[in-house]
């Protein structure tokens, strides 16, 4: 089994469509929707009945260490991303969707400054990707320091987790013998377009999120140098 540790805006949607793919039983893939849904569904509580024993991928927003739930072979795919564009992206992506929970706040701003003072409404905007291998986002706006940093970088490299970075995306899913069938899959994190966010695209916003996201720049070049380069490591979760 595959546990895809989706951290928001690194590519996500397409990895799982990739996944997909290659997967041919039904009901192979479980998204991670939240983890009370998780639990229903896990002790057979909820109006749908998973079997958990055929699920070849788990994807979603959740947290490092749902693994000891489920069998030793169980394994994370991670990817991760530039800190600086995934923050950017996620930006981005929160002033275009009106229906997302900070969408009327973020649409307020007019520089970056804005984004910070009311950081304590997004994690995932100071040092998210760390947060998350960590399991600190279920803490709110704890303050990371630098042993959080080594916990996740311990983690990428551990044996059980295959991390890639976005730009190992089109490399590595997409291998060249496989081109013609993957030619429908495309990143879902292009460089949004919003003609009042211009603010964004400057030097002094790309030096105000480095500074706030020093330890995923940690974690992202040490990812860089110890990540995954062959994605035939994963199909042998994946076949029947």
């Amino acid at each position: 089994m595959l546990l895809h540790l989706h951290i928001p805006r690194t590519g996500g949607k397409s990895v799982v469509k990739w996944f997909r793919q290659l997967l041919s039983l039904r009901d192979a893939v479980y998204s991670f929707k939240n983890y009370q849904a998780f639990w229903d569904a896990f002790l057979g509580r909820g109006e749908r009945h998973y079997d958990f024993e055929k699920i070849k991928l788990i994807t979603g927003h959740f947290y490092y260490g749902i693994d000891e739930y489920f069998i030793p072979s169980a394994e994370y795919v991670v990817v991760l991303r530039d800190p600086v564009e995934r923050v950017k992206s996620l930006i981005r992506y929160i002033r275009k969707n009106s229906t997302h929970r900070l969408h009327e706040l973020f649409s307020k701003a007019s520089n970056i400054n804005y984004i910070y003072r009311n950081i304590h409404h997004s994690p995932q905007m100071s040092n998210g990707q760390v947060r998350q291998l960590c399991s600190y986002d279920l803490t709110g706006l704890i303050r990371l320091r630098s042993h959080h940093a080594e916990t996740a970088m311990n983690r990428v490299i551990a044996d059980n987790v295959h991390v890639f970075t976005t730009d190992d995306l089109d490399r590595v899913f997409s291998p060249s013998e496989e081109k013609s069938r993957m030619s429908g899959i495309s990143h879902e994190n292009g460089a949004e377009q919003d003609e009042l966010c211009s603010w964004l695209n400057s030097e002094t916003s790309d030096a105000i999120i480095r500074e706030n996201n020093e330890l995923d720049m940690r974690l992202y070049d040490f990812a860089k140098k110890n990540r995954c380069t062959d994605a035939s490591t994963l199909l042998r979760y994946l076949v029947e």
